[in-house]
């Protein structure tokens, strides 16, 4: 059931109203109240159906939401579920950016400080006893490890750690946690090696020559660090 700018289609996840771009936001009010009305009358059925608005390549103000919720809640037993567009907003497609870049950093994470990035990071500088990097990506660590670093914080185990881990610290991947017994400082330091979560979901080190073949996907990563 259509209108000239509004749709109503049933899909998998049930039915759903398609505000057509083309139309202004005043047609598409007037479409919508048109086809709710016309649906009411072919349907006098009082159960509450859940139905989701597709607005295409259009991004609704708050404003104009609040407009399409009340229409459909003023001439129909629907309730909206949920309201999806082809649009990122710009902090949306902000936060895709950085997540899908490598940021630098140059700086120290001291004491009490908790350092949080959006995707991977490269940190040149040290991490204090107390202080806290973490990252949604992987983390790339040119200085001292001496407090908490957690790549993949949101959950993601996927993630690696490239650091020496020659001190005292912390290391975690997702869910996965490591608490790492360091040399102390009169130790000569050894190659760079890396943290990951094995098959077995158990954070492992290995080193960075053995990373092809652990982390295939990342060492062939358009623009990374490898």
């Amino acid at each position: 059931m259509s209108t000239k700018n509004v749709k109503l289609k049933g899909t998998k996840e049930g039915y759903t109203i398609v505000l057509h771009d083309v139309a202004s936001f005043e047609e598409i009010l007037i479409d919508l109240e048109e086809l709710l009305l016309n649906i009411s009358k072919q349907n006098n059925a009082s159960t509450e159906i859940s139905v989701h608005v597709d607005t295409e390549n259009r991004l609704l103000s708050d404003e104009q939401l609040a407009k399409v919720y009340q229409l459909v809640e003023q001439h129909s037993t629907m309730k909206i579920g949920k309201v999806q567009t082809n649009v990122l907003t710009k902090e949306a497609a902000t936060l895709w950016k950085e997540s899908e870049n490598v940021a630098t950093l140059v700086t120290t994470v001291r004491n009490g400080q908790v350092v949080t990035m959006p995707g991977d990071v490269m940190l040149l500088g040290s991490i204090h006893q107390g202080g806290t990097l973490k990252a949604a990506g992987n983390i790339y660590l040119f200085g001292e490890l001496k407090g908490i670093v957690h790549a993949g914080y949101l959950g993601d185990e996927d993630k690696v750690v490239f650091a020496k881990f020659n001190h005292d610290a912390q290391v975690r991947i997702g869910e996965q946690v490591q608490i790492i017994e360091g040399k102390g400082k009169n130790e000569p330091l050894e190659d760079t090696t890396f943290a990951y979560v094995n098959d077995l979901h158990i954070l492992s080190f290995d080193q960075l020559d053995q990373i092809r073949a652990i982390k295939p996907k990342l060492g062939n990563q358009t623009g990374g660090l490898l």
